[in-house]
């Protein structure tokens, strides 16, 4: 580790390093999980924009009343 003001790891020790990975079953579990939330993310923000023009164009109604 070196550096000025924080501990930094150099290439060669990164590399030198040991990561544990969990087992291929696991791996593929976790990749279907993340795909699983991934979809819900794309259906919840296809469902933002029609509900933020609703809100601009009732925000936009009220305040042509006042």
């Amino acid at each position: 580790m070196y550096g000025v003001k924080m501990p930094r790891l150099g290439t060669d020790d990164a590399v030198k390093s040991i990561h544990p990975l969990p087992p291929l079953a696991e791996q593929h579990r976790i990749v279907a999980k993340i795909d699983q939330l991934m979809a819900l993310c794309d259906q919840l923000e296809q469902q933002i924009d029609p509900t933020a023009n609703k809100q601009s164009i009732l925000l936009n109604s009220v305040m042509a009343m006042i």
